[in-house]
């Protein structure tokens, strides 16, 4: 941003009357600056880190580049899905192409017109890059909040799952999840699954995660619960929960994509 001078670009953007009254012409602008931020050329010891990073993956592994913002995960203000994640396929060259694609996201005009709305300074922003082995063929992915949002006083966990890879955070069109309530009625060995709703991608009365799946979420739910209550204070706060974004792989295995504090 600095060696570009794309700031400046950027809070002319921001000053703009014209652009702040049509909608049009600020995605038009900014739609521009985002092209520019993906044709920058990078700097020398940028190159060299990005080819080291690549080359520590297996060949013909496909990359995944994930969108993470300092003005993401604040207090009342969560940001998720604002920003733009791109992987990076075997035959796409060097890797720096799409870590460019995902800075250019943070001027995408939904992500300028909320941080707008809630008065968060533009050009303090800033976008890193999570950069892990991109799960191909996934059996399901999910979302998940660690507390009960139906009554605070029941432990529990609520859990929005969809099979394969339709996703639930950008849901395709009439495709609904499996929604499910996990609830501790007891010890850990009489949790007690509840379902809301069913999804409309599998056989009638089938389940987008097995028990033992169930299971084994539940463990990890309780585990990222417990360990981000210590690190944010919230050891006596019943209100606090996480929201968890997690995956079924090709293989059966849990894995878990991200955790943030949920905000109500």
């Amino acid at each position: 941003m600095c060696d570009g001078g794309f700031y400046e670009e950027a809070e002319r953007i921001i000053r703009d009357p014209e652009l702040q009254a049509d909608v049009a012409k600020r995605e038009q602008a900014l739609a521009a600056l985002r092209r520019k931020i993906e044709k920058a050329e990078l700097a020398p010891a940028q190159k060299e880190a990005f080819a080291t990073l690549q080359g520590a993956f297996e060949p013909g592994t496909a990359i995944r580049c994930r969108s993470s913002t300092n003005n993401e995960d604040l207090a009342g203000f969560n940001g998720a899905g604002l920003y733009d994640s791109f992987t990076h396929r075997p035959d796409e060259g060097k890797l720096g192409k799409t870590v460019r694609q995902v800075w250019a996201s943070l001027w995408n005009l939904r992500a300028f017109d909320e941080r707008d709305f809630h008065r968060i300074d533009h050009l303090s922003a800033a976008m890193g890059v999570l950069v892990h082995a991109n799960f191909d063929d996934e059996l399901a992915n999910g979302v998940a909040v660690t507390k009960n949002p139906y009554d605070p006083q029941w432990p529990g966990f609520y859990v929005n799952v969809q099979v394969g890879e339709s996703l639930v955070t950008d849901p395709d069109p009439n495709a609904t999840p499996d929604e499910l309530l996990i609830s501790a009625i007891g010890p850990r060995d009489e949790y007690e699954t509840q379902y809301i709703r069913r999804s409309t991608l599998t056989a009638a009365g089938a389940t987008v995660l097995t028990a033992q799946q169930i299971e084994r979420l539940t463990g990890v739910l309780e585990t990222i619960q417990e360990r981000f209550k210590i690190i944010y204070g919230a050891q006596a706060d019943p209100a606090f929960a996480m929201d968890v974004e997690f995956k079924i792989d090709a293989a059966g295995d849990l894995a878990v994509k991200q955790a943030r504090p949920w905000v109500d």
